[in-house]
């Protein structure tokens, strides 16, 4: 494979794996907002940066509810994924345990990383394999690791 292509490969993978180009300029925007207000602008002086480099389409959609009064700029959305089905839940219960025979002492974001998930919907499935006693915890919080029993 030409380096080109691969570069234009990896260049979709992470694409794909960040949430699509819409999430990553969201983000970009988001965080370069960010940047400009906490040098405390006039509004003129927030347009004509965004104008000169080319996010003002996005800035003047952007809702002023999305701009925080403590100068920490815009919000990000909220993210709402959709519900798994049975079928879902019961495919990552056997990746998750399965990835734990291996792995005692993981944190939810290795085992998140490992099956490929979501780290929330990997969250609520070892707490509720953990309430079954199939998983064992150790630690709080953050520092919560997960094995099997």
């Amino acid at each position: 494979m030409a380096k080109k292509e691969k570069q234009q490969d990896l260049y979709e993978f992470m694409m794909k794996k960040l949430g699509g180009e819409d999430a990553v300029m969201y983000e970009y925007y988001h965080d370069r907002l960010n940047e400009v207000l906490a040098k405390d602008p006039t509004l003129t002086e927030l347009l004509e940066t965004a104008m000169s480099e080319g996010w003002s389409d996005w800035l003047t959609n952007l809702k002023l509810s999305a701009i925080t009064t403590s100068g920490k700029g815009a919000k990000a959305p909220r993210k709402t994924g959709s519900r798994m089905t049975q079928d879902q839940v019961t495919e990552m219960r056997t990746k998750i345990t399965t990835f734990l025979k291996g792995r005692a002492g993981s944190k939810v974001a290795d085992v998140a990383a490992g099956v490929g998930g979501e780290i929330s919907k990997v969250s609520a499935q070892l707490k509720k394999l953990a309430t079954e006693g199939v998983v064992k915890t150790e630690g709080a919080k953050a520092k919560t690791t997960y094995c099997l029993k």
